[in-house]
């Protein structure tokens, strides 16, 4: 009962469906709920929204080019992160951010390198 409402406000706040966090309580549990804990801490609210959205959706542009990227980007707009600042990142132009966001691209640049 716990999972199912889990997986379904993970889909009504993504907007997207969640097939595969119902696949992965199927194949492990105890996967599933590490799994849930780490994405509970990374919806908390950064003191600077759009440091934040810099951050996550670098990091997914990185590793991912589909639905989780979309997803990722619907939540940085909703949380209040601007269009232009996000259409920046996505075209791999750090310098039309502000110098403290040229930061935060740079460093999520070179973390998703490794």
């Amino acid at each position: 009962m716990l999972v199912s409402w889990i997986i379904k406000q993970s889909e009504q706040q993504t907007g997207s469906p969640a097939p595969h966090l119902r696949e992965l309580r199927r194949l492990s549990g105890k996967l599933f709920w590490r799994i849930i804990l780490a994405l509970s801490a990374l919806r908390c609210r950064a003191p600077h929204v759009e440091a934040r959205a810099v951050a996550s959706v670098l990091a997914i542009l990185e590793q991912d080019c589909g639905p989780c990227l979309e997803v990722a980007l619907r939540m940085a707009l909703r949380e209040g992160a601007r269009g232009d600042m996000l259409e920046a990142v996505l075209a791999g132009r750090p310098d039309r951010l502000p110098p403290p966001l040229q930061a935060v691209y740079a460093l999520g640049r070179a973390v998703g390198e490794r």
